[in-house]
């Protein structure tokens, strides 16, 4: 099969078009540097890639209310416009993400963009037939992955469907090792994706920033920002302003095998699951699920061995009826229940 087998010349040359447009806008406009330079690798041809992330929901998105989630800027709203979505609902965590999307993309495709705080969504219950949650999951806070399942459950219609794909696979063995590896190494060593710049030296930036007019030591600067692995935001501050004026302080320092939380933004760096995980979460929230491989011709696996049969993992749920005479006649067939 091939890249564009299931998309016209017609469609190729009007996404070539658009992306084109949205780079010489941004060009023109002067957008933010972030959005120039997605927008660009768009209009080389990354559109066709993400093209196949399509092929993994069950039925075309035709005439269907489509929410991206954790869109960055929202480029893919051209290919589901072109693909016949009626509505696309672009969803992200940062600001300029979103508010350079919203006007480089969405004026022009009149898509809607909403910030996710806690992973709570200011979206209608029931209103959306398609969720895709590419390259996301791993970097929601740990704390706060039940609100997202829970959320994205209560916004599906039923028999809307949720796809999630993600690199960060716990059941292949390579991945599992390379992250163990680099969690301490983005947390508090030097890495190729960070250089010396790792999330222990953040916190010190932060705490640095925060406590200025304290002017703190560097070594009481380095003791807290090593002891507070995890922490993030007001609660970061919180925890050494108490440290400081009421002499209460429990040492955190980064754990082997964790992954890192971002000082500032909560997000997580590459948190790994395991497929089934993901799986059994999204059962205990109504839907039914399953894992499929295979990115050109996707199919659910053929079995337990293949779960971490590659470093990349997607897991499709449906939404069930929400009735408990329909939620306790699937939980009879759910082959994953541990007891009688």
């Amino acid at each position: 099969m091939t890249l564009h087998s299931d998309i016209s010349d017609e469609s190729r040359e009007s996404l070539a078009k658009a992306y084109n447009e949205i780079y010489q806008d941004a060009i023109d406009r002067e957008a933010g540097r972030k959005f120039e330079r997605m927008s660009e690798r768009y209009k080389d041809g990354m559109w066709e890639r993400i093209l196949l992330r399509l092929r993994l929901f069950s039925r075309p998105v035709t005439g269907g209310t489509f929410l991206d989630y954790g869109c960055k800027f929202g480029h893919l709203t051209p290919i589901l416009m072109e693909r016949g979505a009626k509505n696309v609902i672009s969803v992200d965590v940062d600001d300029e993400y979103l508010s350079d999307g919203a006007k480089f993309i969405g004026e022009k495709y009149n898509s809607t963009y909403f910030k996710s705080d806690d992973c709570y969504l200011d979206i209608e219950s029931n209103s959306v037939d398609f969720i895709l949650v590419n390259e996301v999951i791993s970097h929601i806070n740990p704390s706060l992955v039940e609100n997202f399942y829970s959320e994205c459950s209560r916004v599906l219609k039923e028999g809307g469907e949720i796809v999630i794909s993600d690199g960060n696979n716990y059941s292949h063995l390579k991945t599992r090792m390379d992250l163990i590896d680099w969690y301490s190494l983005w947390d508090g060593g030097h890495s190729k994706e960070f250089g010396e710049s790792n999330y222990e030296k953040k916190r010190f930036v932060t705490l640095r920033r925060a406590f200025k007019e304290r002017k703190l030591d560097q070594e009481k600067l380095e003791y807290y920002a090593h002891n507070t692995a995890g922490l993030h935001g007001d609660r970061l501050i919180e925890t050494v302003r108490r440290a400081l004026d009421e002499g209460v302080f429990i040492e955190r320092p980064h754990r082997p095998g964790i992954p890192p939380i971002h000082p500032n933004y909560g997000v997580a760096m590459e948190r790994a699951f395991y497929p089934l995980q993901v799986e059994m979460s999204l059962r205990t929230y109504g839907l039914d699920t399953v894992q499929l491989i295979g990115a050109g011709a996707p199919r659910p696996i053929a079995g337990e061995h293949e779960r971490g049969k590659t470093k990349n993992f997607v897991i499709r749920g449906v939404k069930l009826p929400e009735s408990i005479e329909a939620l306790q006649e699937y939980a009879k067939t759910d082959t994953t229940k541990v007891d009688e």
